[in-house]
């Protein structure tokens, strides 16, 4: 993993892309990994370093609808992680890293649909842009 996150967090030789264009890291950050907290702030960095804006998005979901979600055929299709024996493991043991942050934004998911949460992203986005 920490040769993706190296590979992830570098501007490849030679190749540049304007502040304006955006990047969507998505990554599910432990609290007691120790690397989960530089991680975070490597992104935060290239970020600065790009001239570019940050906005750590924490999205939460309820475990019914969690099931639900992860058990379907979108994402076998995808060939996306579908188990959902290891949902209550998650729930139960696994502490999200939280990293307080100006631009930092916390949804739950669990009563709208992935359109409505693009929206709501991209409204705080907007909001924190104009700010």
């Amino acid at each position: 993993m920490a040769s993706m996150q190296s590979t992830t967090c570098e501007q490849p030789k030679g190749l540049s892309s304007p502040p304006s264009d955006s990047f969507v890291f998505t990554n599910v950050l432990e609290a007691n990994n120790d690397g989960a907290a530089a991680l975070f702030r490597r992104i935060e960095q290239l970020a600065i370093d790009r001239g570019a804006g940050f906005f750590p998005v924490w999205l939460t979901c309820d475990a019914k609808t969690l099931r639900e979600r992860k058990d379907s055929p979108d994402r076998r299709a995808r060939l996306k992680d579908i188990d959902v024996t290891n949902i209550a493991r998650y729930l139960e043991d696994f502490e999200v890293l939280e990293v307080p942050h100006a631009n930092a934004l916390t949804l739950d998911t669990s009563e709208e649909g992935s359109e409505e949460i693009a929206r709501r992203i991209i409204g705080h986005i907007q909001r924190a842009q104009s700010a």
